[in-house]
């Protein structure tokens, strides 16, 4: 549009309709300062749009003509271009007509689409002017406050938050708590932080400062200093709720949950109207890992607001937690056609399913997942479903379909469709994929670590060892590779002082793993240590009853000659697991297991 046009016109219409001027004067600046509107469909421009009609509300009694045609073509053009969304050049044109004209509502406009725009220089320069025409304007001393933080002008915030302390005592707290949302980097931190030390000189019993300290602090990390700060402020108010609040968050940073706890539930004693403490209570709870204290103050929350989805959903992650699928479900089905909650519940109701052995419900729950950071998780636990049943077609087809969106998805996919392979015995097909892809993502440690289980059997032992020892050499401490190393040099070789070293820092490690006890296990077996192999196997097999180490248990005790311990385990594995190839090998080699069962 063609603004040189719109000014030659105002000149003209002043010249020559004088008696009309004051009314069409009257009525644009109504339209400038506050009657805009901006399409919904852009929510930004709602936010400038918003300011507009509030402006509208302002004294327009005031001489208006002082407004020359050369300001009212900058309002004009302003408000045309806010209205277009072009946010820069209505903020320009405002900054202009602020500095011609001594109008207080000007530069606040102006300073206000400065702050939307977060063009904190130009907002700086229309708040002076603000501030120069309405110096006892709270607003604008609030955002005088929050640009001199951004600045880092200490004594511009002294005495801009002097000023609201002095003129509106009652409202300091607020501005004061605001101004704290507004902070981005440590130095804006301590920079407040060290302001209030200056009021805390002037104001020593406003305990507003030193809880505005405390949370200064405790969002640095500075946890004594936070609780030195909030005791400070109980003792000038002990009974503020939101100092309270603190104290428990100082509490919980410091891993002293039940006194958070305690904290809290003495606050909702004396404010049980209060729900947000119930839900910090829950939380502090859940921190806690008391689960199901937990459950009982939820349950207590939706007793005050039944209709509170936020704390339906958390009580059903928590009766999952319990293993209390059916309370759980109930309350997802509840939430499942809700637009924010149904993707979520979708996914966990496919969970449910899953647990409750439902193969063909599970699939359908988590199909309806459509989008949401549960997409992707929902896609993959069909696949692993179908896997596990052996619907290796079926799973194909959808593993195919699944696109990933970030390298840690990509990263799964390759891992699942290397099992995918490998679930049908075709290792060379997932060990080609899984050397492909260490071209896309070198010294990757999960492929190294699954090419290395697929190269063993393969007999491809120089690359397994190759690939672990890769592994260990970056991550010395990670007892997996480790154990997977030790077992294959005792398993497969004669390398057993070797194994040994590798599985004494794994068993270090991870000394309650039922895997790599096994693994030590077995390595005492292969070098005659029968007593010292029934123990740790013995011990292996208490804490995961797996095929593999109940195997190696009855080929100990069957050396020894306890071939009725042996016969007791070896009936209780092969029941559980009768078609696992390890024991159908075992029933083959030791000659009278299987009459001994039989016998029984």
């Amino acid at each position: 549009m063609d603004f040189s046009g719109i000014y030659s016109f105002l000149v003209i219409f002043r010249v020559n309709k004088f008696m009309k001027l004051k009314v069409f004067v009257t009525v644009m600046l109504v339209f400038l300062v506050g009657c805009s509107t901006f399409p919904e469909k852009l929510a930004e421009r709602e936010v400038v749009a918003a300011e507009s009609q509030k402006a509208a509300k302002v004294n327009l009694n005031r001489s208006l003509d002082k407004l020359t045609p050369e300001v009212l073509y900058l309002l004009l053009t302003a408000e045309l271009a806010a209205q277009r969304g072009m946010y820069d050049v209505a903020l320009d044109g405002y900054v202009q007509a602020a500095g011609k004209v001594f109008d207080p509502r000007i530069a606040e406009r102006a300073t206000k689409i400065a702050l939307f725009r977060k063009n904190y220089r130009e907002a700086q320069k229309a708040a002076s002017l603000w501030l120069e025409r309405d110096p006892e304007n709270l607003i604008a001393r609030r955002v005088g406050a929050m640009l001199a933080i951004k600045a880092q002008n200490g004594a511009a915030l002294f005495e801009h938050m002097q000023f609201v302390l002095d003129a509106d005592p009652a409202g300091f707290e607020g501005a004061l708590f605001e101004l704290i949302n507004t902070l981005d980097s440590v130095q804006e931190h301590n920079n407040v932080f060290a302001v209030l030390e200056r009021l805390l000189r002037q104001y020593p019993k406003k305990g507003s400062i030193y809880l505005a300290q405390a949370i200064l602090s405790l969002q640095q990390g500075e946890i004594k200093q936070a609780k030195e700060k909030v005791t400070e402020a109980l003792l000038l108010q002990p009974d503020w709720v939101r100092a309270h609040v603190v104290q428990a968050q100082v509490a919980v940073q410091l891993g002293d949950f039940q006194e958070a706890e305690k904290i809290l539930q003495r606050v909702i004693k004396k404010r049980p109207e209060m729900v947000e403490l119930k839900v910090l209570l829950a939380q502090t709870q859940i921190k806690n890992r008391n689960i199901a204290a937990a459950a009982k103050t939820y349950q207590g929350v939706l007793d005050m607001q039944p209709y509170d989805m936020n704390s339906q959903y958390a009580l059903a992650m928590i009766y999952l937690q319990l293993n209390k699928n059916e309370q759980a479900k109930s309350v997802l089905l509840g939430l499942v056609d809700k637009p924010v909650w149904s993707d979520r519940c979708n996914f966990h109701l496919g969970r449910i399913a899953a647990i409750e052995g439902d193969l063909e419900r599970a699939i359908g729950w988590f199909d309806r997942v459509l989008s949401g950071d549960q997409l992707f998780g929902a896609r993959i636990n069909a696949i692993e479903l179908l896997m596990d049943r052996g619907f290796f077609e079926r799973s194909g087809l959808r593993l195919d379909k699944v696109k990933a969106l970030n390298s840690s998805q990509e990263l799964r996919l390759v891992l699942l469709r290397s099992q995918w392979w490998s679930l049908q015995s075709l290792y060379i097909e997932a060990f080609n994929l899984l050397t492909q892809s260490l071209e896309k993502m070198p010294d990757r440690k999960e492929v190294l670590y699954t090419r290395a289980l697929v190269a063993e059997k393969l007999d491809k032992l120089a690359i397994l060892e190759s690939d672990l020892l890769n592994i260990i050499e970056r991550y010395p401490d990670d007892a997996n590779a480790l154990n997977a190393l030790g077992y294959t040099l005792v398993d497969r070789t004669e390398r057993l002082a070797e194994a040994e070293v590798y599985l004494t820092r794994a068993i270090a490690l991870k000394g309650q793993d039922a895997v790599i006890i096994d693994s030590y296990g077995w390595l005492k077996y292969r070098q005659g240590l029968f007593d010292q192999a029934v123990s740790y196997l013995q011990k292996a097999y208490r804490l995961e009853r797996e095929p593999e180490i109940a195997g190696h248990l009855v080929e100990a005790l069957w050396t020894m000659g306890r071939k009725q311990e042996a016969r007791g385990i070896f009936e209780e594995a092969v029941s559980k697991y009768p078609g696992d190839a390890y024991l159908l090998e075992i029933s083959q080699d030791k000659e009278g297991l299987l009459e001994g069962l039989v016998k029984d």
